[in-house]
């Protein structure tokens, strides 16, 4: 089991953070240079992430082993 968190990515387009449709390890996040949402973790199967740290687009955890509560919406 290992833990994922939420994260913010910057969209270069827009010119604004906003939040992944990924989960990522923190090491997987911080290799892209995102912003994990600490507030926000669950624990998933290792199968769940991918090489580089990060699950799959649209990922949702299974909700009885989620840690945190749900945002949103970031500022």
């Amino acid at each position: 089991m290992i833990e994922v968190y939420r994260f913010r990515t910057y969209d270069g387009q827009r010119d604004e953070w906003t939040q992944s449709r990924r989960w990522g390890t923190l090491a997987g996040i911080k290799k892209i240079s995102g912003a994990p949402i600490l507030s926000f973790k669950a624990i998933v199967d290792e199968q769940s992430i991918d090489p580089d740290g990060l699950t799959s687009i649209d990922f949702s955890p299974n909700p009885a082993i989620r840690l945190g509560e749900f945002q949103s919406q970031i500022s």
